[in-house]
Protein backbone atom coordinates (compact mmCIF):
# COMPACT_ATOMS: atom_id res chain seq x y z
CA UNK A 1 0.00 0.00 0.00
CA UNK A 2 2.77 2.38 1.08
CA UNK A 3 4.70 1.80 -1.87
CA UNK A 4 1.54 2.41 -4.33
CA UNK A 5 0.98 5.43 -2.38
CA UNK A 6 4.10 6.33 -3.31
CA UNK A 7 3.40 5.90 -7.00
CA UNK A 8 0.14 7.34 -7.16
CA UNK A 9 1.71 11.12 -5.35
CA UNK A 10 4.46 10.69 -8.26
CA UNK A 11 1.91 10.31 -10.86
CA UNK A 12 -1.58 10.94 -11.08
CA UNK A 13 -1.31 13.99 -10.00
CA UNK A 14 0.87 14.97 -12.70
CA UNK A 15 -1.46 12.96 -15.13
CA UNK A 16 -4.33 15.39 -14.19
CA UNK A 17 -2.62 18.40 -14.88
CA UNK A 18 -2.03 16.44 -18.42
CA UNK A 19 -5.52 16.16 -18.52
CA UNK A 20 -6.23 19.80 -17.31
CA UNK A 21 -4.14 21.04 -20.45
CA UNK A 22 -6.04 18.99 -22.82
CA UNK A 23 -9.46 20.39 -21.70
CA UNK A 24 -8.41 24.03 -21.64
CA UNK A 25 -6.43 23.70 -25.19
CA UNK A 26 -10.31 22.71 -26.05
CA UNK A 27 -11.81 25.22 -24.99
CA UNK A 28 -9.55 28.20 -25.94
CA UNK A 29 -9.79 26.41 -29.58
CA UNK A 30 -14.06 26.75 -28.71
CA UNK A 31 -13.73 30.20 -27.47
CA UNK A 32 -11.31 31.53 -30.66
CA UNK A 33 -13.54 30.18 -33.06
CA UNK A 34 -16.65 31.38 -30.74
CA UNK A 35 -15.59 35.40 -30.78
CA UNK A 36 -14.22 35.18 -34.69
CA UNK A 37 -16.85 33.59 -36.27
CA UNK A 38 -20.33 33.92 -33.85
CA UNK A 39 -19.95 37.20 -32.43
CA UNK A 40 -20.60 40.19 -34.58
CA UNK A 41 -20.99 42.15 -31.67
CA UNK A 42 -17.72 42.47 -30.65
CA UNK A 43 -16.31 43.59 -34.35
CA UNK A 44 -19.00 46.00 -35.11
CA UNK A 45 -19.45 49.40 -33.16
CA UNK A 46 -22.68 48.94 -30.64
CA UNK A 47 -24.49 48.65 -27.53
CA UNK A 48 -23.22 45.54 -26.44
CA UNK A 49 -19.37 46.51 -27.49
CA UNK A 50 -18.03 46.59 -24.13
CA UNK A 51 -19.98 44.28 -22.56
CA UNK A 52 -19.05 41.86 -24.70
CA UNK A 53 -15.37 42.37 -24.67
CA UNK A 54 -15.50 42.42 -20.41
CA UNK A 55 -17.47 39.25 -21.25
CA UNK A 56 -14.73 38.01 -23.35
CA UNK A 57 -12.03 38.65 -20.90
CA UNK A 58 -14.18 37.04 -18.13
CA UNK A 59 -13.76 33.77 -19.83
CA UNK A 60 -10.35 33.54 -21.43
CA UNK A 61 -8.61 34.85 -17.71
CA UNK A 62 -10.98 32.26 -16.30
CA UNK A 63 -9.38 29.24 -18.79
CA UNK A 64 -6.10 30.58 -17.60
CA UNK A 65 -6.95 30.74 -13.85
CA UNK A 66 -7.72 26.87 -14.28
CA UNK A 67 -4.68 25.90 -15.88
CA UNK A 68 -2.50 27.73 -13.84
CA UNK A 69 -4.28 26.35 -10.68
CA UNK A 70 -3.85 23.00 -11.54
CA UNK A 71 -0.05 23.48 -12.32
CA UNK A 72 0.90 25.35 -9.45
CA UNK A 73 -1.06 22.55 -6.96
CA UNK A 74 1.44 20.07 -8.68
CA UNK A 75 4.39 21.70 -8.08
CA UNK A 76 3.43 23.06 -4.63
CA UNK A 77 2.14 19.70 -3.30
CA UNK A 78 2.78 16.18 -3.23
CA UNK A 79 -1.22 14.07 -2.32
CA UNK A 80 -2.80 11.24 -2.92
CA UNK A 81 -5.72 12.28 -5.80
CA UNK A 82 -9.13 10.23 -5.67
CA UNK A 83 -11.15 9.37 -8.23
CA UNK A 84 -13.63 12.13 -8.56
CA UNK A 85 -9.95 14.43 -9.28
CA UNK A 86 -10.02 12.88 -12.45
CA UNK A 87 -13.86 14.02 -13.09
CA UNK A 88 -13.08 17.57 -11.91
CA UNK A 89 -11.26 18.77 -15.06
CA UNK A 90 -14.42 17.74 -17.06
CA UNK A 91 -16.56 19.77 -14.90
CA UNK A 92 -14.48 22.66 -15.41
CA UNK A 93 -14.06 21.65 -19.29
CA UNK A 94 -17.85 21.48 -19.37
CA UNK A 95 -18.70 24.55 -17.80
CA UNK A 96 -16.31 26.65 -20.02
CA UNK A 97 -17.69 25.36 -22.87
CA UNK A 98 -20.76 26.44 -21.89
CA UNK A 99 -19.74 29.71 -20.74
CA UNK A 100 -18.45 30.29 -24.20
CA UNK A 101 -21.66 29.09 -25.41
CA UNK A 102 -23.76 31.31 -23.68
CA UNK A 103 -21.20 34.43 -24.20
CA UNK A 104 -23.32 37.19 -26.08
CA UNK A 105 -26.60 39.61 -24.98
CA UNK A 106 -29.01 36.38 -25.95
CA UNK A 107 -28.28 34.16 -22.44
CA UNK A 108 -27.04 36.66 -19.66
CA UNK A 109 -28.90 34.90 -16.98
CA UNK A 110 -27.91 31.50 -17.97
CA UNK A 111 -23.89 32.64 -18.45
CA UNK A 112 -23.69 34.57 -14.71
CA UNK A 113 -25.04 31.66 -12.88
CA UNK A 114 -22.53 29.33 -15.11
CA UNK A 115 -19.73 31.51 -13.66
CA UNK A 116 -21.17 31.84 -10.15
CA UNK A 117 -21.52 28.05 -10.17
CA UNK A 118 -17.34 27.76 -11.59
CA UNK A 119 -16.36 30.47 -8.72
CA UNK A 120 -18.56 27.37 -6.03
CA UNK A 121 -16.76 24.71 -7.89
CA UNK A 122 -13.66 25.73 -7.93
CA UNK A 123 -13.77 26.57 -3.69
CA UNK A 124 -15.09 22.73 -3.15
CA UNK A 125 -12.51 21.62 -4.84
CA UNK A 126 -9.55 23.48 -3.89
CA UNK A 127 -10.90 22.60 -0.06
CA UNK A 128 -11.34 18.86 -0.79
CA UNK A 129 -7.68 18.60 -2.40
CA UNK A 130 -5.77 20.77 0.00
CA UNK A 131 -7.61 19.08 3.05
CA UNK A 132 -5.73 15.53 1.50
CA UNK A 133 -2.26 17.18 0.83
CA UNK A 134 -2.47 18.80 4.51
CA UNK A 135 -2.17 14.64 5.54
CA UNK A 136 1.02 14.19 3.49
CA UNK A 137 4.04 14.92 5.71
CA UNK A 138 5.89 16.28 2.85
CA UNK A 139 3.30 19.43 2.79
CA UNK A 140 4.37 20.09 6.40
CA UNK A 141 6.11 23.30 5.55
CA UNK A 142 3.65 24.58 3.52
CA UNK A 143 0.66 23.92 6.03
CA UNK A 144 3.33 25.07 8.99
CA UNK A 145 1.05 27.81 11.33
CA UNK A 146 -1.90 27.29 9.41
CA UNK A 147 -5.18 25.64 11.11
CA UNK A 148 -7.69 23.49 9.01
CA UNK A 149 -10.36 26.29 8.42
CA UNK A 150 -12.12 26.06 5.37
CA UNK A 151 -14.85 28.80 6.26
CA UNK A 152 -11.88 31.20 6.40
CA UNK A 153 -9.38 30.06 3.54
CA UNK A 154 -12.58 29.31 0.86
CA UNK A 155 -15.55 31.05 2.34
CA UNK A 156 -14.30 34.03 0.71
CA UNK A 157 -14.95 32.40 -3.07
CA UNK A 158 -18.62 32.35 -2.51
CA UNK A 159 -18.92 36.20 -2.34
CA UNK A 160 -18.51 36.47 -5.96
CA UNK A 161 -20.58 33.35 -6.70
CA UNK A 162 -23.49 35.45 -4.94
CA UNK A 163 -22.97 38.73 -6.25
CA UNK A 164 -22.51 36.81 -9.97
CA UNK A 165 -25.78 34.88 -9.07
CA UNK A 166 -27.53 38.26 -8.26
CA UNK A 167 -26.30 39.67 -11.72
CA UNK A 168 -28.12 36.47 -13.08
CA UNK A 169 -31.43 37.70 -11.57
CA UNK A 170 -30.85 41.23 -12.66
CA UNK A 171 -29.91 40.28 -16.36
CA UNK A 172 -33.04 38.60 -16.42
CA UNK A 173 -35.01 42.04 -15.65
CA UNK A 174 -32.91 44.62 -17.98
CA UNK A 175 -32.20 45.53 -21.24
CA UNK A 176 -29.08 43.30 -22.22
CA UNK A 177 -27.76 46.59 -23.57
CA UNK A 178 -27.92 48.83 -20.58
CA UNK A 179 -25.34 50.07 -18.34
CA UNK A 180 -26.35 48.02 -15.56
CA UNK A 181 -24.82 44.95 -17.93
CA UNK A 182 -22.08 47.13 -18.45
CA UNK A 183 -21.28 47.06 -15.05
CA UNK A 184 -22.29 43.91 -13.98
CA UNK A 185 -20.17 42.32 -16.78
CA UNK A 186 -16.58 44.33 -15.80
CA UNK A 187 -17.42 43.78 -12.00
CA UNK A 188 -17.12 39.57 -13.31
CA UNK A 189 -13.89 40.09 -15.02
CA UNK A 190 -12.34 41.67 -11.52
CA UNK A 191 -13.48 38.81 -10.15
CA UNK A 192 -11.83 36.36 -12.10
CA UNK A 193 -8.61 39.39 -12.70
CA UNK A 194 -8.07 38.60 -8.92
CA UNK A 195 -8.38 34.91 -8.94
CA UNK A 196 -5.44 35.66 -11.33
CA UNK A 197 -3.43 37.64 -8.87
CA UNK A 198 -3.67 35.32 -6.18
CA UNK A 199 -2.44 32.58 -7.60
CA UNK A 200 0.39 34.34 -8.74
CA UNK A 201 0.54 35.60 -4.94
CA UNK A 202 0.29 32.08 -3.51
CA UNK A 203 2.77 30.80 -5.68
CA UNK A 204 5.46 33.97 -4.82
CA UNK A 205 4.47 32.04 -1.22
CA UNK A 206 5.67 29.09 -2.30
CA UNK A 207 8.16 29.99 -3.27
CA UNK A 208 9.21 31.72 -0.04
CA UNK A 209 8.98 28.48 1.74
CA UNK A 210 12.13 27.34 -0.19
CA UNK A 211 14.26 29.80 0.68
CA UNK A 212 14.01 29.63 4.43
CA UNK A 213 17.41 27.97 5.34
CA UNK A 214 16.79 24.63 7.09
CA UNK A 215 17.20 24.68 10.93
CA UNK A 216 20.83 23.67 12.66
CA UNK A 217 20.03 20.77 14.91
CA UNK A 218 23.53 20.47 16.34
Amino acid sequence: MTLFRERAKDTLPTILLTLASIIQALSLEFFWNRISDEAPYLWESGPFFWSGWAQCASVFIGILVIWIYYASLVMRLRWVPRVRDSVIPFVFGISEFALVETMGPHALSAWFLLFGFVFAFAAWSSHTTFERARLEDENAVFFAGTKPTPLAQHGPQLIPTALLWAFAWMASLVNPESGVILACMWIAAAFVLMQLWLQGVYWQRTLAFDDQPPEDDT
